[in-house]
């Protein structure tokens, strides 16, 4: 199934730590899946769009990725984390 986006993790930096990919919706009768590159035990965890969280004074903490480029579309930063709502921060 091809990947339809790709959302880099980034450090404060912008060096990019891990990613995470949308897979188009399958057979399987999910609406989408996700993949996640280069995610250890040993990787540090941290908000979608580091670097622009850092440096703004009002930052938007959505559910995932695509409402986070969604509000940057129209001007804002936003933040999710790598689980989403489906998950825990760990």
């Amino acid at each position: 199934m091809p990947i339809v986006d790709t959302y880099n993790y980034t450090d404060e930096n912008g060096n990019i730590l891990f990613k995470k990919h949308r897979i188009e919706p399958g057979e399987n009768g999910r609406k989408k899946t996700f993949t996640i590159e280069g995610l250890s035990e040993s990787t540090e965890r941290v908000l979608y769009n580091l670097p622009e969280v850092i440096a703004s004074d009002t930052v938007f903490f959505v559910e995932g990725e695509l409402d986070c480029k969604t509000l940057s579309n129209l001007g804002y930063v936003a933040t999710t984390m790598f689980a989403g709502s489906s998950g825990k921060w760990d």
